[in-house]
């Protein structure tokens, strides 16, 4: 059966990235549309909201095939970077020879068994869940934070609401935010290769890559750091981040995206 037509609803400085990436690892051929933050809000503009409800970005379209076996009048609309990344996977890994972006589920001879699953399974599962549930909010509370100071707030109250923002950055965002650098680092640490789960690149790690990058470059310049810098007292971690950059179908994403926009895309800088 042929492929579906992928539609790709890219928002800049968004999570949607990752969806590219994670399509020209798959090799599969998408459309894409492009979409502009509000200058002043920062915010996703509101033709989003005719694709779905909540306006948000990544949002991708299926369409079935002409030869496909049921027949659908409308796309399938998906949201949720989650979903996307478990979705693609899950009906095109194997299809395009990527089942190495899925880890074994079960040792050998321990099928259904709970406690046969796979070390590489079990954190690849973890971090599909943790990337969105939790270091992605820290990494939204910091950019709303940050909001608070900066010249789009009127100037007789920027002085204050910077202060307080300031304050709440330091004393609650960094404190966690360092906390989850902690348990990245062990993991990577432990995890016998270059990656999360191991030596090869999954999909969790294209996952984690948009909230990593993004918690590294703010909490680089807004934390202080044991050894001088995040880079050095997260060695692990950095060491991470630059094979993360390093990988093709990473560099294929922001090469898609300058074709179509005329900017370079940088999710370290995100």
């Amino acid at each position: 059966m042929s492929l579906p037509k992928i539609k790709v609803h890219w928002l800049e400085k968004s999570r949607a990235q990752s969806i590219l990436w994670l399509l020209e690892e798959l090799k599969l051929p998408y459309e894409l549309c492009v979409y502009k933050r509000d200058e002043k809000t920062k915010l996703a503009p509101k033709a989003l909201t005719a694709i779905h409800p909540l306006g948000k970005s990544p949002l991708i379209e299926l369409t079935p095939p002409a030869d496909a076996a049921a027949k659908q009048d409308k796309p399938l609309v998906l949201a949720e970077s989650g979903y996307i990344i478990k979705t693609l996977t899950d009906s095109f890994a194997a299809r395009q020879g990527r089942t190495d972006l899925v880890p074994r589920m079960f040792e050998e001879g321990r099928e259904g068994d709970l406690f046969g699953q796979t070390e590489g399974y079990r954190r690849y599962e973890y971090v599909l869940q943790y990337a969105e549930g939790s270091l992605m909010p820290y990494v939204v509370m910091s950019l709303v934070l940050d909001h608070l100071g900066s010249s789009a707030v009127p100037f007789p109250i920027r002085p204050i609401s910077g202060l307080v923002a300031g304050r709440a950055i330091s004393s609650y965002v960094i404190p966690n935010m360092k906390r989850h650098f902690v348990m990245l680092e062990e993991m990577l640490a432990t995890s016998g290769g270059r990656f999360i789960t191991g030596d090869n690149l999954t999909a969790a790690d294209i996952l984690l890559s948009f909230p990593l990058f993004a918690a590294m470059a703010r909490c680089g310049r807004l934390g202080s750091w044991e050894k001088g810098s995040l880079e050095e007292t997260f060695p692990h971690l950095a060491a991470y981040a630059a094979a993360l950059r390093a990988q093709d179908g990473y560099k294929a994403s922001a090469v898609r995206v300058e074709k179509e926009t005329g900017e370079f895309v940088d999710m370290l800088r995100s």
